[in-house]
């Protein structure tokens, strides 16, 4: 059961990077040749977003229950830092590298802030698009940590009541900005966080067989639902809505449709080459942007559409062999060394 569980996820976990991936390759596309249809598609199609609150649910369903062995908080920080920063570093690094190459300069503050992946903390913009999930993830882990350090964490009840108490916070939040109330905490931390302990419900509903979170997981999907379009209808009143709403907020629905799915199609995420992006999916999140700039830069020379989307298209390849490389080299090493020293502290 556990090597199946683990392949299916892979496998999701693949897709939702690739969604990720194709998002942005399709706004660069649309960007060099200004394709009305391409347009219209992006305007009410959310790959990324399905992509990103796919991958939410996955960490909501897998993370916690990393908490369950002996020094369990020690290895879990050990073996979280040896995961998350090594390739993040990486991806930082050639980035910046790569950027520089082409005269684009970054504040030493705004480097500094990114290396410490709480930029959103010193106020300080991601140097690369795609890290502000990995702060939400931070989030979350902290909060496992500390439910798990208080003894709640085991009870899925009490998970699910948590998830309902993160969704209301994040319906009040869209309520105040409705009403343009002077202090208005930011919007997506509180309901992001809740949708990942959606995860964590299912998880109790179906692996740990919780009785009673499985007669009420239907009622935990409706509040997450009712929470997302309260966000979506109330919290951007007063400006700061998405470039494409309809496609963001939709593609929030279909992110969660897809991790639902995924349980549905157990056997078609577990064949070994969705196995195989599954584990290249965090090096493949990470550095497809740093393809993507250089494609774009290269793209931007030339003037036929139809090489221009040549050259833009072959960030799907290249950014798969990149992220192998990364995976092989740095992921896995790094994964080990966690691990390692995870068992010798212990």
């Amino acid at each position: 059961m556990a090597s199946q569980r683990i392949s299916y996820l892979d496998g999701l976990r693949g897709v939702a990077a690739s969604l990720v991936l194709v998002s942005h390759m399709a706004e660069q596309i649309f960007a060099a040749t200004k394709a009305p249809w391409l347009d219209r598609t992006l305007d009410y199609v959310g790959f990324g977003r399905i992509g990103v609150v796919a991958f939410f649910c996955v960490s909501g369903f897998v993370i916690p229950f990393s908490l369950r062995a002996p020094h369990a908080l020690r290895h879990f920080a050990l073996s979280r830092f040896f995961r998350l920063y090594p390739a993040y570093w990486l991806s930082l690094a050639l980035f910046l590298a790569i950027a520089g190459a082409f005269g684009m300069v970054f504040p030493a503050k705004q480097v500094l802030a990114n290396i410490t992946m709480a930029q959103a903390v010193a106020g300080q913009p991601d140097v690369i698009g795609v890290y502000w999930t990995l702060f939400y993830e931070l989030v979350f882990y902290a909060l496992c940590a500390g439910t798990f350090a208080v003894g709640w964490l085991g009870s899925g009840v009490t998970v699910m009541l948590g998830m309902g108490l993160l969704a209301i916070g994040a319906s009040l939040v869209a309520v105040l900005h409705f009403i343009d109330f002077p202090i208005k905490p930011p919007l997506g931390l509180l309901g992001y966080l809740s949708i990942m302990v959606f995860g964590t419900v299912c998880r109790f509903a179906w692996l740990e067989d919780d009785p009673v979170v499985r007669r009420r997981l239907p009622l935990a999907l409706a509040g997450i639902l009712i929470m997302v379009t309260l966000v979506g209808l109330l919290g951007y009143a007063h400006g700061g809505r998405p470039d494409r709403p309809i496609s963001d907020f939709v593609g929030v629905y279909l992110g969660i449709g897809l991790f639902l799915a995924a349980f549905r199609f157990k056997a078609a995420l577990s064949g070994p080459v969705m196995t195989w992006m599954g584990r290249i999916s965090y090096s493949l999140y990470l550095l497809h942007s740093i393809v993507a700039l250089v494609c774009a830069k290269a793209a931007a020379e030339v003037g036929s559409d139809i090489t221009k989307v040549a050259i833009l298209l072959t960030v799907l390849p290249l950014s798969f062999l990149l992220a192998h490389l990364s995976a092989t080299f740095v992921e896995r090493p790094m994964i080990e060394l966690g691990h390692r020293l995870a068992r010798a502290r212990a």
